[in-house]
């Protein structure tokens, strides 16, 4: 059976830090989680990524590194 695909947009990686939102920010956590176990697979887009790049730092660089940390796999939108 093939893995299940995730898109994740911009809420997503803005919860994973949310503490205000607890069932929000533990819920994405778990999903995040989820796809490092390889449960998932992790998509999010180039525009995404142009609306993170946006955010204050240090929460920028945190957003972004989820990226990274988590292989969130980036979909080509020219296609």
């Amino acid at each position: 059976m093939a893995t299940q695909r995730i898109y994740l947009e911009t809420t997503m990686f803005n919860f994973y830090f949310d503490q205000q939102y607890i069932k929000g920010h533990l819920a994405t956590i778990a999903m995040f989680e989820a796809i490092s176990r390889g449960e998932y697979e992790g998509y999010t887009s180039e525009y995404v990524v142009l609306e993170l790049k946006k955010a204050q730092e240090p929460k920028r660089r945190d957003m972004l590194n989820l990226i990274d940390k988590y292989a969130i796999k980036s979909l080509d939108l020219a296609e």
